[in-house]
């Protein structure tokens, strides 16, 4: 049966287009009938003594990072693979649009397919391998990672070395050009081999020279490693490259590095979303400043619920990994963590308030104090109030002090209270997940922070991305050199080296 638009199958999906096609069958785009959701539909033609290997293998899973299987169903000629919808972007489409990914993007991509990956592995009785993972197979839905095509999947306790093997050329293991019995390390090469592929656009085995200079030392090692074509030489599970992964994104390192540039944020009062704004603002720094660890400065514990909501544990140094961000939690005087080699850390000071005093020492050293307020007129009382306070703890050590108008819609206009006529200032935009790299328009109220004019009072909202330049990314870059100077400075007047 050739299905066209006006197709309905099995008396409940009406064939709206075709998504896509390979050698495991097409893929229709089908609306549901009952529900009106959309389904995707995988259509596999039947082969002489073949098994419908990917149903068997999907019906089994249950993980946010894989399509749910809906239906299986069979006519003559077809098995059809009934499943979600995903509506997002390959990885391919991606980097072919841009090139390559920014190194805080390899590594959260990196991180996710990590997860996925020890779920397959993990699974009792029968743990899964993929042997397919390739940028075609990665589709980006919303910032979240999806994977899917388990045609040419396996069970590890099922193989017996004499099944035809499809590799993808430049991203399958070595093991499968030779018909050897693959196992997890299969697709731990492959893994090497899409971080590869993120960072430069091209497969390892087109990569041209100069390619791994720009992993950095530590993304290098473990891509390297992981491409090992000697499997024992490889990360041996999914497990063991995930943690190394995170590694490298929190820079944990046991020796004497330093934050390079320390940004204190509080809100004026309670609600103002000033942990949400400081969450935003270390997403903002890992892309464009380096490795940027969150700290939690503040009694709420808000980060150690999210630790336990996300199921990520801490390291020995109690940091733990959400998204592209590094986060540690208010752990108490007894805990004493190890110095990290972040290039920047942002201070959760919670609300302006004698809490936030008591922290003061703690912040002495931040190059900047972003307060974070509500812009209605009702708001003002609070934002008078905590700048008069803020004013005062920060002038002796000549910290700067920026506000950042949040949760507003671009369309008010903000008229900025007396006290702040002297501050730098810009309107927030609601971010959805501030864990992930941000949307330009986001982006672009850090960027005026950053390099605003002074005494600015008018807000207008809403602008274009176009603030991803060089002028004020080295206005970034030169605020973190200017408080370097300062240290000097005050150093030399104190007698210090």
């Amino acid at each position: 049966m050739r299905e066209t638009e006006d197709t309905v199958l099995f008396g409940k999906y009406q064939i709206a287009g075709t998504l896509g096609s390979g050698r495991n069958g097409s893929v229709l785009l089908a609306v549901h009938l009952g529900l009106h959701e959309y389904r995707a539909i995988k259509r596999v033609p039947k082969e002489e003594g073949s098994r419908l290997r990917e149903a068997e293998i999907l019906k089994t899973l249950r993980h946010p990072g894989i399509p749910v299987i809906y239906d299986l169903y069979e006519s003559q000629e077809y098995y059809y693979i009934v499943q979600e919808y995903l509506e997002g972007r390959s990885l391919s489409a991606l980097v072919q649009e841009r090139g390559s990914l920014t190194r805080a993007e390899i590594l959260w991509y990196g991180s996710e397919l990590c997860r996925i990956l020890v779920y397959l592995h993990s699974l009792k009785p029968n743990p899964i391998l993929h042997l397919d993972l390739q940028p075609k197979n990665l589709l980006i839905c919303g910032g979240t990672l999806k994977l899917i095509d388990f045609g040419q999947s396996v069970f590890a306790s099922a193989q017996t070395g004499t099944e035809p093997r499809f590799a993808t050329p430049g991203f399958a293991a070595p093991e499968l050009y030779r018909n050897e019995i693959p196992d997890e390390r299969a697709d731990i090469y492959a893994i090497g081999a899409l971080l590869f592929f993120m960072g430069t656009g091209r497969s390892p085995e087109n990569a041209v020279c100069g390619d791994t200079a720009q992993f950095g030392g530590r993304l290098k090692a473990v891509i390297e490693r992981c491409l090992d074509p000697r499997r024992e030489k490889r990360f041996q599970t999914a497990e063991e490259l995930s943690e190394a992964l995170c590694t490298v994104k929190t820079g944990t390192s046991g020796g004497e590095g330093r934050p390079l540039l320390t940004i204190a944020v509080a809100g004026s009062r309670p609600g103002t979303g000033a942990t949400h704004a400081a969450l935003a603002l270390s997403a903002f720094l890992t892309v464009y400043a380096g490795p940027c660890l969150y700290e939690e400065k503040n009694a709420s514990g808000a980060a150690a619920s999210l630790g336990r909501c996300i199921g990520a544990a801490p390291d020995r140094s109690g940091i733990f990994t959400a998204g592209i961000l590094s986060v540690k939690p208010r752990l108490g005087e007894q805990v004493r963590p190890e110095e990290n080699s972040f290039s920047t850390r942002v201070l959760d000071l919670g609300t302006i308030g004698e809490g936030s005093e008591e922290a003061y020492s703690e912040i002495s050293e931040a190059a900047l104090f972003l307060l974070v307020c509500g812009g209605r007129e009702w708001e003002f009382y609070d934002c008078r109030r905590a700048l008069r306070r803020l004013l005062k703890m920060t002038e002796p050590k000549q910290i700067p002090v920026r506000l950042l108008i949040n949760r507003q819609d671009g369309k008010e206009r903000v008229i900025l209270p007396e006290e702040a006529s002297g501050c730098m200032a810009a309107r927030l935009p609601w971010i959805e997940n501030p864990f992930l790299p941000l949307k330009p328009e986001a982006e672009q109220a850090f960027f005026r922070l950053f390099s605003g004019t002074e005494g600015e009072a008018w807000l207008p909202g809403g602008a274009g991305g176009g603030f991803r330049t060089a002028r004020r990314l080295f206005s970034l870059l030169r605020l973190a050199k200017d408080w370097r100077n300062r240290r000097r400075r005050g150093r030399r007047r104190r007698g210090g080296t």
